[in-house]
């Protein structure tokens, strides 16, 4: 529990409030709906029930919500996050895995991202690895190749 509060970013209420609002910016208002009724909702929230966050970030979940796919909604809330890791699909909504590691590198930001796809040939990966990527993972994948990589990217020995 201690290291998941480590890598959590806390707003005081005056830095939400200026936050609020702005482009690019989605506040997810996670309350139970008896914590809604009682006491209101966060205007121009996008309310998530506690239980269900898991399931709509995660884009193979027959739950899953088109909010948390976006790389351009990443790419907006980017400066109040800082990742220690990133793990793209080539074929995303909207901007693409290679497309946000593009911008990521455009920008200077140095996060290493793994990006992952069906489409294995040489010039996909050559485009992947060539824009910064830290490592490219073909799917079909088990859970521990991916978490072997995320591992490797976090401490710097990846072997795309």
């Amino acid at each position: 529990m201690a290291e998941a509060k480590s890598r959590i970013t806390t707003l005081s209420l005056e830095e939400a409030r200026a936050r609020h609002g702005k482009a690019g910016v989605v506040f997810v208002d996670l309350r139970d709906v008896r914590e809604l009724e009682r006491e209101g909702m966060i205007p121009d929230a996008f309310h998530c029930p506690r239980g269900m966050l898991e399931f709509w970030i995660d884009p193979d979940s027959p739950y899953h919500k088109e909010i948390f796919a976006s790389g351009q909604e990443f790419l907006d809330s980017l400066p109040a996050r800082s990742p220690d890791c990133l793990v793209l699909d080539l074929q995303m909504p909207g901007l693409s895995g290679l497309d946000v590691q593009r911008h990521l590198t455009a920008g200077g930001v140095r996060v290493p991202t793994i990006i992952i796809t069906a489409d294995d040939t040489p010039e996909t990966r050559e485009r992947c690895l060539s824009a910064g990527t830290a490592a490219y993972l073909c799917k079909p994948f088990d859970d521990c190749a991916l978490l072997t990589m995320i591992s490797r990217v976090v401490q710097g020995a990846a072997e795309p």
